[in-house]
């Protein structure tokens, strides 16, 4: 192993972390929630599992492999789209559980899946051409 794919490993690790906290937030609020629950905010840390902590571990053992690791800004749009769908999905659970609603939601959700996919072609176009 050396640093940069360690790098991979590392930020596996703190999807799963933070999957693991998106679930504790889960199931306090649905405490206190008076029986009503939310599809989003129960799936969001499945999300972060699949969106995070699988892409890490596949990027990791990619990169181990090949020797070559993404530009660091690629993954950060990654990421960045990924924060973006996941605080849409918080939002939207709470306001479904507040009863109400936002039309602004679905801003958070598309930016985060169009960041997400361009961080993936990206990162997928430098894993597959030459230096």
């Amino acid at each position: 192993m050396n640093v940069k794919t360690d790098k991979n490993l590392k930020s596996a690790v703190v999807y799963l972390f933070t999957a693991g906290f998106a679930l504790l937030i889960d199931r306090v609020y649905s405490l206190f929630s008076h029986g009503v629950s939310s599809k989003d905010m129960f799936y969001m840390w499945l999300f972060l599992i699949y969106s995070g902590a699988l892409f890490y571990l596949l990027l990791y053992l990619i990169c181990f492999k090949t020797k070559r690791q993404p530009h660091r800004l690629v993954l950060n749009i990654y990421n960045s789209g990924t924060a973006f769908f996941v605080t849409g999905m918080l939002l939207n659970g709470i306001f479904e559980i507040a009863g109400t609603g936002s039309d602004f939601i679905i801003y958070y959700k598309f930016t985060g899946i169009v960041l997400m996919a361009s961080g993936f072609i990206l990162t997928v176009i430098f894993l597959l051409t030459d230096e």
